[in-house]
């Protein structure tokens, strides 16, 4: 398929709970039709209009007190068919460095290729943005961006990664959605939920309910909208 009737995405990566004691890990992924982009943050913004909301949408900084915008939020991301949310949820006892040669930075390009190889759509043109990092593996997206276009399945499917770039969340609206998302995610998995009356334990619950996944667990391969790919090594299974 020529390059001009593949479909365009853009795709906003973040990260949670990389470097702490915490068990899991966490990389997400925002799919959204390039196209669509423009309207999608429209939308949101309106959103932060309706609840006199103008932060930064970030997980770790939910308060009680922006609840019903969360919820509108969560609520507008199940009911837009344009978005989808993909993760890779990592225990990190499970994971034997000496198949990463013993490299951390090589290690988090496997489980990046891990999640967007399962997600890129068919005969498509990506568009990748993560969140600047200021923790002390900051990957090199150049090499990310070789490394990702070696894999045979990247080039079976007609799939291509136009560009890979690192981004202020503060600056980007969708990579705020992504790093609520995925810190939901992460959340799900370190913390004690039962009996959790937070606002976090509430959000929790809420997105579960609303998209009908636990998101303690991994989720079936084929649930498109918001899916939790739970990695287990291939001697594990």
């Amino acid at each position: 398929m020529e390059n001009q009737e593949k479909r365009k995405f853009n795709i906003y990566c973040d990260e949670s709970s990389v470097e702490n004691t915490l068990p899991f890990f966490v990389i997400g992924a925002l799919l959204v039709p390039r196209e669509q982009k423009t309207s999608i943050v429209n939308d949101i913004t309106d959103l932060r209009k309706k609840h006199s909301f103008f932060r930064e949408v970030k997980w770790n900084k939910t308060t009680t007190k922006h609840k019903d915008f969360y919820v509108d939020l969560v609520r507008y991301f199940a009911q837009n068919n344009d978005i989808e949310f993909k993760s890779i949820l990592v225990k990190k006892v499970l994971i034997d460095m000496k198949f990463h040669d013993n490299d951390t930075e090589k290690m988090f390009y496997k489980f990046y290729y891990q999640l967007l190889k399962r997600r890129f759509k068919k005969d498509s043109v990506n568009y990748i943005f993560t969140d600047f990092k200021t923790r002390k593996i900051r990957l090199q997206l150049p090499t990310m961006h070789k490394f990702l276009n070696t894999f045979e399945d990247i080039q079976k499917f007609g799939i291509q990664i136009k560009h890979i770039q690192e981004y202020d969340s503060q600056e980007i609206e969708l990579l705020q959605m992504t790093d609520f998302l995925t810190g939901a995610v992460a959340y799900a998995n370190n913390y004690e939920k039962e009996s959790d009356t937070s606002i976090k334990g509430y959000l929790v619950e809420f997105i579960s309910r609303t998209f009908d996944i636990n998101l303690g667990k991994g989720s079936n391969f084929y649930f498109e909208k918001f899916n939790i790919f739970k990695w287990i090594p291939r001697d594990k299974k």
